[in-house]
């Protein structure tokens, strides 16, 4: 240095700036993991535009839901009182014992086929022979299932595929309504009736048996039936037909019961 020159001052700022930076102090082990832990929260967490957005969405989905649930309900309510108002309606139309249709149904049907003019139109009375003395042997309650296995046998023996009906009049009096048929199938559906119901007798307590057509057999009552069928012709209303189908089923019992009639003429 020469001497001529004189020293340079150092001011406590420029001291300042010749010392080396400070050292941060470390992280504890508890603090370093308490950051992590903050900035994956602050990575991972949405902003609030999407978080409202997400809530709208939900809230919408939620209302979807319980609009499909309470129209899901009304549909199922609706169906329950359509079918309860369909079962009291069909139970007003049935006979309580052998539930076939019962005499005001099949009066309406009658009337509803001729007011259509039909096409080969029948009535069928049908009549259980001795009834009264079935009663007196077996009891009421017994003659109520014979009762029941007349309907039964007068079902099976009528067509599915045409229009038939088969109903209970009162006491043991049953019609059948028959449409589109020949004199012919009449009288094989006449001919089946009597030839099941003469296989079958009823013992002295009351059950049903079988008689493969024997006359005669020792304490058993048989099953005899009174069939009486006329075709509709034009001109002639429901009420006129009932009577001429009744008139018949009397002309089988004068001729001796257990017999059919068909009558085909005016």
């Amino acid at each position: 240095m020469n001497s001529t020159e004189s020293p340079h001052y150092i001011g406590p700022e420029e001291m300042a700036k010749l010392q080396p930076p400070s050292i941060p102090k470390p992280l504890s082990e508890d603090e370093l993991q308490a950051k992590q832990v903050e900035a994956a929260w602050q990575a991972n967490e949405p902003n609030a535009q999407q978080t409202h957005a997400e809530q709208v969405a939900a809230w919408h989905q939620h209302e979807k839901e319980a609009a499909e649930s309470k129209l899901v309900e009304a549909r199922l309510l609706q169906h329950a009182a359509e079918k309860e108002a369909q079962e009291i309606a069909t139970a007003s139309h049935l006979d309580t014992l052998t539930q076939l249709p019962n005499k005001e149904y099949f009066e309406n049907w009658l009337e509803s086929r001729i007011a259509e003019d039909p096409h080969d139109l029948w009535v069928g009375f049908i009549d259980l022979d001795h009834f009264k003395k079935i009663n007196t042997l077996v009891g009421h309650d017994r003659a109520d299932v014979i009762l029941q296995n007349i309907a039964n046998l007068l079902q099976s023996q009528v067509r599915e595929d045409q229009d038939v009906i088969t109903s209970r009049r009162s006491g043991d009096e049953f019609l059948i309504g028959i449409e589109g048929a020949t004199p012919e199938r009449v009288e094989e559906i006449a001919r089946n009736i009597m030839q099941v119901a003469r296989s079958i007798g009823i013992a002295q307590d009351g059950r049903l048996v079988p008689v493969i057509g024997q006359q005669g057999v020792d304490n058993i009552l048989p099953i005899h039936l009174s069939i009486g069928f006329v075709r509709w012709h034009e001109g002639v209303d429901s009420s006129a037909l009932l009577k001429k189908a009744n008139f018949a089923m009397y002309e089988a019992k004068e001729a001796g019961r257990n017999q059919y009639i068909i009558q085909n003429g005016d």
